[in-house]
């Protein structure tokens, strides 16, 4: 991880042990994400995209990150309890509600 990253997880108090980056393009061909695994202080496997782009964040697109998650649950033999995301730009204002098991964060 850049140091970029492990600020806004610190930032954030967003504390992970034995982290792993994935290489996203096995997943999607999304260029503007970046993907992190790791295990919490309460032992839950949390995934943390961080999205660059600057387009207005979509329901259709966090369906496309959720398929994306369960490519990655089936790869890595796991249960994805928290999944994260940090934003770049706008976000759909019914996105955050309809979207369960999921934390919102921006950043500039």
């Amino acid at each position: 991880m850049n140091n970029r990253i492990c600020e806004l997880l610190i930032s954030k108090k967003i504390i992970l042990n034995s982290t792993q980056t994935l290489d996203f393009s096995k997943y999607s061909s999304k260029r503007n994400y970046k993907a992190i695994l790791g295990v919490n202080l309460s032992d839950f496997y949390t995934l943390v995209f961080i999205r660059e782009s600057k387009s207005k964040l979509l329901k259709a697109e966090i369906d496309e990150i959720n398929a994306i998650c369960k490519k990655i649950e089936l790869e890595f033999d796991t249960k994805i309890n928290k999944r994260i995301l940090f934003y770049k730009s706008a976000i759909c204002s019914k996105l955050k509600k309809s979207a369960q098991n999921w934390k919102f964060y921006d950043f500039v």
